[in-house]
């Protein structure tokens, strides 16, 4: 989870360093008041607490793309490695592999992202 505010001056957005995870905890880390200085201009922003926000960290969708894209892989190259072999997998050793390889790290990974956004919904609920 990463939190953003916007510039006053030139209303872009930056992150504030943090590893709070609902405004309290922010309110005992900078108090009523947060000094935060833009990184695309001069600007030392005093921001309260409701101006910041939560965003969910791109990282997680990157990751779920790539377990996606690795699983389906290994299924597909484990089915040709079978096939080459002689051994010609039935439809439910497929659907079987396909479970195993596919369908448990996807699970886990939607569970992983389903939580940070959890994160992200809680912290902003509170503006």
């Amino acid at each position: 989870m990463k939190l953003v505010f916007l510039c006053t001056h030139c209303k872009k957005s930056n992150y504030l360093k943090s590893n709070a995870l609902s405004r309290s905890e922010l309110h005992r880390e900078y108090g009523d008041i947060v000094t935060a200085k833009c990184e695309h201009c001069p600007n030392v922003n005093k921001l309260e607490l409701t101006d910041i926000r939560a965003e969910a960290n791109p990282l997680y969708e990157r990751l779920s793309a790539l377990v996606l894209l690795l699983s389906g892989g290994a299924v597909v190259f484990i089915v040709f490695s079978l096939w080459a072999v002689g051994l010609m997998p039935t439809l439910g050793g497929v659907a079987a592999l396909a479970t195993t390889f596919i369908g448990l790290p996807v699970t886990v990974t939607y569970l992983i992202i389903r939580q940070e956004d959890d994160k992200v919904w809680r912290f902003n609920i509170h503006r």
